[in-house]
């Protein structure tokens, strides 16, 4: 079973969600086990928030995994897909540094080398937004389980 870890606060919300794990190995790269609220999910409902399919939701002290939709029509200009290319790049990069072990290391580095093929500078703007890229090669990458 995959798990959610939350800090161990009164009230579960999305301010107390720390990180989703598959297995138990991977939360050597977030926090001890034993220092968590643990909600235990699916291994499918993992990878629904790995790739993207799915995002967290918390109300009232209860957990929901819920449709993550993307705007497929959202088209932005260069400067706009530039900033948000070098912050996912970078944010993808710092994890793989720091969690070289993790059950998900092979598909973070076959996402970062699809980054390593677009040219933010080569590209004709109007541009679908990153996100919408990523997806569409499936290569997104849902970084509350990463």
């Amino acid at each position: 079973m995959a798990k959610l870890l939350f800090s161990k606060k009164p009230d579960l919300d999305l301010t107390t969600f720390i990180q989703a794990i598959k297995v138990d190995s991977d939360a050597q790269y977030v926090c001890a086990l034993h220092s968590c609220k643990i909600v235990e999910i699916t291994d499918a409902e993992y990878e629904n928030l790995f790739d993207g399919t799915k995002e967290l939701s918390v109300e009232n002290d209860t957990v929901s995994l819920v449709d993550l939709e993307f705007d497929n029509t959202i088209k932005v200009d260069e400067a706009a897909f530039t900033e948000h290319y070098t912050q996912y790049k970078g944010t993808l990069e710092d994890r793989i540094a720091k969690a070289p072990n993790h059950s998900k290391i092979t598909e973070a580095q076959e996402c970062l080398t699809f980054l390593n093929t677009i040219d933010p500078g080569s590209r004709s703007y109007p541009s679908d937004h990153l996100d919408k890229v990523l997806k569409d090669n499936n290569k997104y990458i849902g970084f509350s389980a990463f």
